[in-house]
């Protein structure tokens, strides 16, 4: 699960699977820079070496953000497969959170 953007969601994870990994591609402690720093080494390596399905969680008002770090780990967002939610928890109702699968993209 690759998580982006600037909002906390951490408060979701006990509600996954246990064997569900979560690495927060953008946030306000990491995210694509033009100089690599370990952490983006490290989640480079394990989005390499994973070779199960990849989803990416944000809100909807944070897309842009999804887009370009998704881009700069050479994936994609698979608009089809998206689905919205809002836990009953969160005070913010209004805004959208997206559950979209992610792709590998293709090598020109």
């Amino acid at each position: 699960m690759l998580v982006t953007g600037h909002d906390p969601m951490a408060y979701m994870i006990p509600f996954f699977p246990p064997q569900v990994r979560f690495l927060r591609i953008q946030g306000f402690m990491t995210g694509p820079s033009p100089t690599l720093n370990e952490t983006d080494r490290l989640m480079m390596r394990t989005l390499a070496d994973h070779t199960g399905p990849v989803l990416a969680l944000f809100r909807v008002y944070e897309e842009w953000n999804t887009l370009n770090s998704l881009e700069f780990y050479g994936l994609e967002l698979d608009r089809s497969s998206c689905q919205s939610f809002v836990p009953g928890i969160e005070p913010q109702q209004e805004h959208l959170f997206f559950l979209c699968r992610v792709t590998r993209r293709p090598i020109n």
